[in-house]
């Protein structure tokens, strides 16, 4: 990220902090992966960006985390955050509120779709399209997960889904989220972890959090 994009995000999320109340939405938000348990010890939150290069690298290493530890162990929460300067993201986080209304359990798969058709998005590939042609191209992916176009399509252009991915990025800038991908485990900020972290690398750091108890809190 440039540090003209650092200093523009920065900038619009000191502005929605200024703001009045983010509406409240009628469930916890984020997409919870393979049934992750609330009550699980670890909670990985990611905020990604379906269009950006870093989450599309660290997202299989994080499925991959939150298989080896299992819906009992990791609660891995995706939590959508498009950035202003990938022109398309907005658009691709939209999709994942029209999958989730059509079949939830669809979410991740369609997740995984885009990731692996990132390229058809990026600003340089659609350069000398409309709105509306992205919209086309977005939709036509649905069909990867027998998903029917106009599924996707009047998804994109309704405004209850508009909305929803707006109140998910300004959540994000509540969290002093400023880049993607974003790590937080139980809550807190993983300044150190990068999109080229391995599964080792996650383990390094969760493990240790599973073997407190009581008295390692004590000594804190």
């Amino acid at each position: 990220m440039t540090k003209f994009a650092s200093h523009l995000l920065l900038a619009a999320v000191l502005i929605t902090a200024g703001n009045s109340q983010i509406p409240l939405p009628k469930r916890p938000l984020g997409f919870v992966y393979k049934g992750g348990e609330p009550t699980a010890p670890i909670h990985l939150e990611a905020f990604v960006d379906l269009t950006c290069p870093d989450c599309q690298q660290a997202w299989p290493t994080l499925k991959k985390v939150a298989d080896m530890y299992g819906p009992e162990t990791v609660q891995f929460t995706l939590q959508l955050f498009p950035l202003p300067y990938h022109t398309n993201a907005f658009l691709a986080a939209q999709s994942v509120y029209a999958v989730e209304a059509y079949n939830t359990s669809l979410v991740i798969s369609w997740m995984d779709v885009i990731f692996e058709n990132q390229n058809q998005l990026y600003d340089f590939q659609t350069m000398d399209k409309n709105r509306y042609d992205v919209i086309n191209i977005i939709a036509d992916l649905g069909s990867k997960i027998d998903i029917d176009k106009t599924v996707i399509k009047d998804g994109l252009t309704n405004t209850k889904y508009n909305e929803h991915t707006r109140i998910s990025w300004k959540y994000g800038c509540s969290r002093t989220v400023s880049g993607t991908p974003f790590f937080f485990l139980n809550g807190v900020f993983v300044s150190q972890a990068s999109a080229a972290w391995t599964v080792e690398e996650w383990k390094l750091l969760i493990d240790p959090l599973l073997k407190l108890d009581v008295r390692d809190f004590l000594k804190l």
